[in-house]
């Protein structure tokens, strides 16, 4: 009997032993665990919201990028090319051909000016993107030059046959388009899918 009393204190230490054990490591283990993922998921966190403010600045300079021939383009159809006409049909064809040549340069230099601005807002894009992601914004950016060039030969056109029948847009201007438009589109999938929004 004698010897059953001595195991069962011997058992009672082993198991608070181990339980203390158990206590100590949970109470120094468990808040050092909870502290390094509370880190890395702040980590994640902060990445996200860096690059979602990238992208959602590098988006509009993509944008501004394909508006910035648009708008001029209306604009110089709208105004430049309509006074031009009506100041032939009053008699002073010399002057209005010289207007309009000055302000066909003037539309293209800020087009120039305001396409190379958005182009170089890009550049820090290369920080925060993949490989893949850049390749697509370079090809954009390609296309929105091709299409800026052809803009300007075209306009140049206009302003040389002045009072013929000249189409601005041709087909390859609009395949182009059509292809900027669809890319755009496959760069904000991409961006959703890096910022791991899908």
């Amino acid at each position: 009997m004698a010897l059953g009393l001595k195991k069962e204190p011997v058992i009672v230490q082993a198991i608070l032993a181990s339980t203390l054990v158990s206590a100590v490591v949970t109470a120094l283990v468990g808040p050092l665990v909870f502290h390094f993922l509370k880190r890395r998921d702040e980590r994640k966190r902060r990445t996200f919201e860096v690059r979602y403010a990238e992208y959602k600045h590098y988006l509009r300079a993509i944008e501004s990028l394909a508006s910035v021939s648009h708008a001029d383009l209306e604009r110089f159809m709208r105004e430049s090319y309509n006074n031009c006409m009506e100041d032939i049909f009053a008699g002073s064809a010399d002057q209005a051909l010289l207007k309009m040549s000055r302000e066909l340069g003037e539309m293209t230099s800020r087009a120039t000016k305001s396409f190379q601005q958005a182009t170089s807002e890009l550049h820090g894009l290369r920080l925060v993107c993949s490989e893949e992601l850049f390749g697509m914004v370079n090809d954009f950016i390609k296309i929105q030059e091709q299409l800026m060039s052809e803009t300007t030969q075209s306009l140049g056109a206009v302003a040389a046959n002045l009072g013929k029948d000249h189409t601005v847009v041709n087909e390859s201007m609009r395949l182009k388009g059509y292809a900027a438009k669809a890319l755009f589109e496959k760069i904000i999938v991409q961006m959703r899918r890096e910022l791991q929004i899908q």
